[in-house]
Formats: structure tokens, C-alpha cells, sequence
């Protein structure tokens, strides 16, 4: 499951999965934005058949969130 998300998260926002961790926060990969962000929220609800509450989404700063 782990690697199926760091595929989704690097393919997305265009990058190697191996700069991915769990650790990872958000401001440490520039092409994280707003708009990376949503779509990646939506790829993740799609592949997963899971709904992440709105006030949720804005709480994730890391990849474990």
C-alpha cells in the first residue's frame, strides 16, 4: 500500500518515488502546491475507494498524514 501511494504522490507531481518517505513534508518537495495537492487527495479517494473529510485535507503536512 505504501508503495502504491509514493507511486501515485511521484507521479503526480513528476518526480522519483525515491525522494519519497513517510517523513516527507509537503514544503520539502517545490512541486507540491495547492493544485498537486488536490489532485493528489482525488488519486488517492479514487484508488483507494476512501473519502478524506475536506478539514482533513487541509490538516496533512506530511506523506503519514
Amino acid at each position: 500500500m505504501e508503495d502504491k501511494l509514493f507511486g501515485i504522490i511521484a507521479d503526480i507531481l513528476e518526480i522519483d518515488k525515491m525522494r519519497l518517505s513517510k517523513e516527507t513534508k509537503i514544503e520539502d518537495i517545490p512541486e507540491w502546491d495547492s493544485l498537486a495537492h488536490i489532485r493528489i487527495i482525488a488519486e488517492i479517494e479514487e484508488e483507494f475507494n476512501i473519502q478524506i473529510p475536506l478539514n482533513k485535507v487541509m490538516d496533512i503536512a506530511t506523506i503519514a498524514d
